[in-house]
C-alpha cells in the first residue's frame, strides 16, 4: 500500500491525551475523517486507531486510542502521520503529491537534464531538488516561470530554461 505524509505530530494539548497535528498541506478537512493512521518515528512504524479529531485554530487536534494523558501523548510529538492516497487531501487542478513528483524526469526539448530527488518548502514557492547524471545537485524553483507540463502518468516534468541546471 502507498503511504503519504500528511501531517506531523506537536506537543500535546490538554490532560486528555489529545495531540496538536500540523497539516502539511496547510488543508485540515481529510483528517476531520479518519479513523486510523500509520505513525512513523525514526525507529517504528505503526497503525493507531483514530478516537476524535478536532479543528483547533487553523489546525487540528487529534486523539488516539489509549492516549488519555499528555505524558504518554509525548512519546508521539515529531511522528510524522501517514495515510493511504484514499485518505490524503483532495487535489485540485495543478496540484501534485510530492511523493508523485519525486522520481520524474527534469526534461528540456526531450533532453533528460536530471530527475527530481525531493519537493523542498520555499518561501515563496516550493522547489524541486533536482540530481543530475553527474550527480550533482541543482535546485530548480516549482513556479511556472520555470516549469512547463507535468505528467505524472509518464513521470516527466518540462522546464522551461535550461540554464538554470546549466
Amino acid at each position: 500500500m502507498e503511504l503519504f505524509v500528511i501531517g506531523v505530530v506537536g506537543k500535546p494539548y490538554g490532560i486528555k491525551g489529545y495531540l496538536h497535528i500540523r497539516s502539511l498541506s496547510g488543508e485540515t478537512s481529510h483528517f476531520l475523517k479518519l479513523k486510523k493512521v500509520i505513525v512513523r518515528n525514526k525507529q517504528k512504524v505503526f497503525e493507531v486507531n483514530v478516537e476524535d479529531v478536532k479543528r483547533f485554530n487553523k489546525n487540528i487536534i487529534m486523539k488516539f486510542d489509549g492516549i488519555d494523558n499528555p505524558e504518554d501523548g509525548r512519546f508521539f510529538q515529531t511522528c510524522e502521520i501517514l495515510v493511504s492516497r484514499e485518505g490524503g487531501c483532495p487535489l485540485k487542478k495543478d496540484e501534485y503529491y510530492c511523493e508523485d513528483l519525486s522520481g520524474c524526469k527534469l526534461k528540456k526539448d526531450g533532453r533528460i537534464l536530471g530527475v527530481v530527488k525531493s519537493v523542498c518548502e520555499g518561501g515563496n514557492s516550493d522547489f524541486f531538488e533536482i540530481v543530475d547524471q553527474e550527480n550533482r545537485v541543482h535546485i530548480v524553483p516549482f513556479i511556472g516561470k520555470f516549469i512547463g507540463k507535468i505528467d505524472i502518468k509518464n513521470k516527466s516534468i518540462e522546464l522551461k530554461e535550461d540554464w538554470i541546471i546549466g
